[in-house]
């Protein structure tokens, strides 16, 4: 069974960074860092994340994953994990569909950027109400290509 609960505490983070996804990692630009990077990384953007959670299965995390205010109406969902177990995708696919929307109750635009290549997440982030924005990419220095993906409070009346 699949759980969540408010992140309270980041002291599963040294073990359990060493078990994210490999384009988790390459999209936080940590691919060929130590977990110290990972670490900081995660740790600056719980410090400007609001609603942060924690999904977990028996003791073990799973994803991590919040929003960052921008301003009052816009906020950056963002998710962190492991690699998901086949036995709890659909708890996966319901709480983040549940958490997700606790977000849209609260902000009129949602977007942040994923992977170029990374259709597992556009599936994902489909069924949640998001819309990969193709148009929109970003070319980083070291060769990540990052697509926008968006969900608009105003789109719900079409």
């Amino acid at each position: 069974m699949l759980y969540y609960k408010p992140l309270t505490s980041m002291d599963f983070i040294d073990e359990w960074s060493s078990n994210l996804r490999l384009q988790d990692q390459i999209e936080i630009g940590a691919l060929n860092q130590n977990k110290k990077y990972i670490k900081n990384a995660l740790a600056k953007v719980l410090q400007k994340s609001d609603n942060n959670y924690v999904l977990y299965k028996d003791e073990s995390v799973l994803s991590i994953l919040g929003v960052r205010d921008i301003d009052s109406k816009v906020g950056m969902p963002w998710l962190l994990s492991a690699e998901i177990p086949k036995s709890v995708n659909y708890q996966f696919l319901k709480i983040t569909k549940k958490i997700v929307e606790e977000f849209q109750e609260k902000y009129n635009i949602l977007y942040n950027y994923t992977l170029y290549n990374n259709t597992v997440s556009y599936k994902w982030l489909k069924y949640l109400g998001f819309q990969i924005k193709y148009d929109d990419v970003i070319e980083k220095c070291d060769g990540r290509r990052l697509v926008r993906f968006e969900w608009r409070r105003e789109w719900e009346k079409y």
